[in-house]
């Protein structure tokens, strides 16, 4: 049988046959008969229903005799094509649903998501721009820019932009702009309007509008000659998505917010510098930038952004591994708490939240649906994709964990970060050539050498290379000699060649050198030795200790030769993690 309804049946039929009506599906009766069968048998609990080959003889009428889901995929394409239906049709309703209806990435039974009822009005109506020049000439002109506008922020991914269409049925009522923001129950509405200047030049202007209270949020303006008509709409439209593009990422609020008034040029810079070495995870730079916003922090205690910049410095001091980790995770979360008492909209201390009930804590489910949740606010975060990614990574959702980094990289294709990440997945999905030809590409560059060296060598201990995985530990060693964990990696390589003397000593000058020196890494040298009893001991230990690194053991190619064991799964399954994930399968994220 299925898991229970978390919906009332009569909900769930009430959201299918409002779809079946939809734009979305009223046109696609193979996808229509797919949805209603996949509803209607998870309304009835039967699992089995779900299975791939009882949908192809079911919903597309399969011959049993000669049906082979090998070489015939209907199942799978279809159930593709209408995920990205329903997702489409969620991006752009006009009034939101009591509940969604949801095919989950590598599965084909569906789920029933009640969306809670909103704040407020949520979205953005985009209006026709007004002719204000006295010439008809113009109105082409001014009609096709709204479009343009509509079209550029709903591929921008601003959520809910209300299609042009729906718009112009409620402008032929003759409301005002925010009688028809209300009407179509937006929070946002642009305005635009183009106009002559008395010297002959044409002014376009834009402006955002609370639909709630009518008030003005910006305006951006731009004059040019009329010749010059389409360069000047061409600059009010790229402002138009700036400003956009800013509110995704969070930036917008922050900008506005009045926190930043008090901050001297030097400290906004500090704070900027800080900030761009935090997402590139630059460690070595960062002690001395986290310094200066100390001082921020403790001069303008009123500044969220400096406590939020200041959390994610401390919890990437504490990935580091060279100290003690729970003090500097207590201090993140404090700082995180405390940015966002200031301003709850403020992405990165949610994101610091997330990242250390994932990985500290070991509460996944909850960190991924808070990611998941910030990544619906500011589709752009990369970091908050790269995050998610991580985790998904650690529960072995491979394939969804590179669709997210896919995603990342289109939002932010100059970044590192997810370059970096789509590396380490595929890594631990044991695609090693793959992960090579990245790191390779990464080590070309030369951000983040120590990273880096770490990576490959990681990924070629896992291919069975130790020469190659040697050479990579020592490099890092030589870039970070002051850090333990390019130490305990050759120590890795000593384990794997047989060589518990060797093994035994890194592990103890390490230990000498860094006393806090991680429970985890010190389970994956017992681990190379194939010494089960050090390692689920070590385990326990790393868990006692709330070790950041114990979340990857469930995938860590360094127990793969303990992935059928009970006592190691159950030792996970303890914890709450989902049990060995590692090289048997790519398995869903839940």
């Amino acid at each position: 049988m299925s898991a229970p309804l978390p919906a009332p049946a009569t909900l769930v039929d009430e959201e299918l046959n409002r779809l079946i009506d939809s734009d979305a599906l009223r046109r696609a009766p193979s996808h229509t008969r797919l949805l209603r069968y996949l509803v209607e048998r998870r309304i009835a609990g039967d699992a089995a229903a779900f299975r791939e080959t009882s949908i192809a003889l079911e919903v597309f009428r399969r011959d049993p005799a000669t049906y082979d889901p090998q070489t015939d995929p209907i199942v799978r394409v279809t159930i593709r094509r209408l995920r990205e239906r329903l997702e489409t049709h969620y991006a752009r309703y006009n009034q939101p649903p009591k509940l969604r209806i949801v095919l989950p990435k590598g599965r084909y039974e569906p789920e029933f998501v009640i969306v809670a009822a909103a704040p407020g009005p949520q979205g953005v109506a985009i209006m026709r721009a007004r002719n204000a020049t006295g010439d008809v000439r113009h109105d082409a002109l001014c009609g096709g820019f709204a479009d343009r506008l509509t079209d550029g922020l709903a591929r921008l991914g601003v959520p809910r932009v209300i299609a042009r269409e729906s718009v112009a049925q409620a402008e032929a009522t003759n409301a005002t702009s925010v009688d028809v923001g209300r009407r179509l129950d937006v929070e946002w509405v642009v305005e635009s309007h183009v106009a002559i200047e008395p010297d002959g030049q044409l002014r376009a202007t834009a402006r955002l509008l609370n639909a709630t209270d009518a008030s003005v949020h910006w305006v951006e303006t731009h004059t040019d000659g009329e010749m010059n008509r389409f360069v000047t709409l061409d600059a009010i439209a790229d402002r138009v998505f700036a400003r956009f593009a800013a509110r995704l990422q969070g930036n917008e609020a922050t900008a506005e917010s009045g926190d930043l008034a008090g901050l001297s040029p030097d400290e906004r810079d500090a704070l900027d510098v800080a900030t761009m070495l935090v997402r590139e995870r630059a460690h070595p730079k960062l002690d001395s930038a986290l310094a200066v916003v100390e001082g921020v922090a403790a001069a303008h205690p009123g500044c969220a952004k400096a406590w939020g910049v200041l959390a994610a410095a401390r919890f990437l001091q504490g990935s580091m591994m060279d100290r003690e980790f729970m003090a500097t995770y207590a201090a993140a979360r404090a700082d995180a708490q405390r940015a966002l008492a200031i301003d709850p909209d403020l992405p990165e201390p949610a994101l610091v939240l997330a990242a250390i009930s994932g990985i500290h804590d070991l509460d996944w489910k909850p960190a991924m649906a808070q990611l998941r949740g910030l990544l619906r606010r500011y589709p752009h975060l990369t970091v908050a994709r790269s995050n998610l990614a991580t985790l998904l990574q650690y529960v072995g959702a491979f394939t969804e964990a590179l669709d997210e980094i896919a995603l990342a990289r289109a939002h932010d294709p100059l970044s590192m970060l997810p370059r970096l990440n789509d590396a380490n997945i595929r890594a631990y999905a044991r695609r090693h050539d793959e992960a090579r030809r990245g790191l390779q590409v990464l080590r070309k560059v030369g951000v983040e050498p120590h990273r880096i060296c770490v990576f490959s060598g990681n990924n070629e201990l896992w291919d069975g290379a130790l020469d190659a995985a040697e050479a990579m530990y020592t490099e890092a060693s030589t870039l970070l000699p002051d850090n333990p964990t390019p130490w305990m990696c050759l120590g890795f390589v000593r384990g794997r060649r047989g060589d518990a003397k060797g093994t035994s000593a890194i592990e103890a000058d390490c230990v000498a050198r860094f006393p806090q020196t991680s429970w985890y890494q010190r389970a994956m040298l017992s681990g190379a030795m194939r010494d089960k009893p050090q390692v689920l001991s070590r385990l326990n230990d790393a868990r006692r200790r709330h070790d950041p690194l114990l979340m990857s053991a469930c995938v860590d190619p360094s127990f793969d030769w303990l992935g059928g064991d009970p006592d190691f799964n159950r030792l996970l399954q303890d914890w709450g993690l989902p049990g060995w994930r590692g090289a048997a399968r790519d398995a869903p994220a839940g």
